[in-house]
């Protein structure tokens, strides 16, 4: 019986910045016949992207510093900002200062080196034509897009499997709850406590990071990629305020304050334009893959002294 062979996605890789064998493995590990792949001509490619990074460091060196913001258009502001103070949002973005601004897409430092070109089309399909400024923030704050379908699975007694094509779903919260929060629950007894885990998806909005001088797009880099392809030279994002380099840790990106000098002191840093530059871009054959988040419980009963 022959085998179906798997979807294939493509993926658009930023070639020239990051350390060469972070490169090479991706391309060995990730692409469709990754390992067939001569090494020799993956050297030879990035060697000529690492020239096209120095040639703009020349050219283009301090463009990623100090970009102009604006104010969001005002037929948007009363949506983005009911957006913003939904509970979960306000979770999400409370620890720091979050104000939605008009940016400008080619001026995002970006970290996320590659983007799967499969997800852009899809998101393209989403646009709105005419793109008037209230459609434009609904798409940039992630409101009305389709949610993917997420499939559950008890593989044993105490693991649930959630798995979704959705690179997005995530573990969201752990917490404990009183039964009166949860109604429709019925335990076989009487429960003092619940003990939750909350899988899901987060406010999607597209976000950047205002660091020293310079914003870093951190979410929404597929959408900020299908807009800019479709011609889109400014869009409203949530501008997060990390006034220090401890502040960092909660925005949980390793790569932010443990390679700064590639983000924030680079004199040219990678910037989200980069992906649509043929010097730069890289298009690899990557099999499709889906999201697994997996919860397992575990418990203990035992006797300790009385107090």
């Amino acid at each position: 019986m022959s085998q179906t062979a798997p979807p294939i996605d493509e993926y658009v890789f930023l070639s020239g910045r990051p350390p060469i064998a972070e490169f090479i493995a991706f391309i060995k590990m990730m692409a469709v016949n990754g390992h067939d792949i001569d090494q020799n001509t993956l050297v030879s490619e990035w060697r000529s992207a690492s020239d096209r990074v120095r040639e703009l460091e020349q050219t283009e060196g301090g463009i990623a510093d100090n970009p102009p913001v604006t104010e969001v258009d005002s037929t948007a502001k009363p949506l983005l900002e009911a957006a913003l103070a939904q509970p979960a949002a306000q979770k999400t973005f409370g620890l720091l200062p979050s104000t939605w601004l008009t940016v400008e897409l080619d001026r995002l430092v970006v970290y996320q080196k590659f983007v799967n070109l499969r997800y852009v089309e899809e998101l393209k399909r989403e646009v709105p034509n005419p793109l008037t400024a209230p459609e434009l923030a609904r798409f940039s704050a992630g409101i009305g897009l389709p949610q993917s379908e997420v499939r559950v699975s008890q593989p044993n007694g105490n693991t649930f499997s959630f798995t979704s094509v959705s690179e997005d779903l995530r573990f969201l919260d752990l917490t404990l709850l009183e039964p009166s929060q949860v109604s429709q629950y019925v335990a076989s007894g009487y429960p003092v406590k619940l003990v939750t885990v909350a899988i899901g998806y987060g406010p999607n909005f597209i976000t950047a990071l205002k660091i020293r001088n310079r914003l870093v797009l951190h979410n929404g880099s597929h959408r900020a990629f299908a807009l800019r392809d479709l011609g889109v030279t400014h869009v409203p994002a949530l501008v997060q305020d990390v006034s220090r380099d401890e502040e960092l840790e909660l925005v949980g990106v390793p790569d932010l304050p443990t390679f700064s000098d590639r983000y924030i002191t680079s004199v040219r840093p990678a910037l989200l334009k980069d992906y649509f530059d043929p010097h730069l871009r890289k298009i690899v054959p990557v099999v499709r893959k889906h999201r697994l988040v997996q919860v397992q419980a575990g418990w203990n009963q035992g006797k300790v002294p009385a107090t």
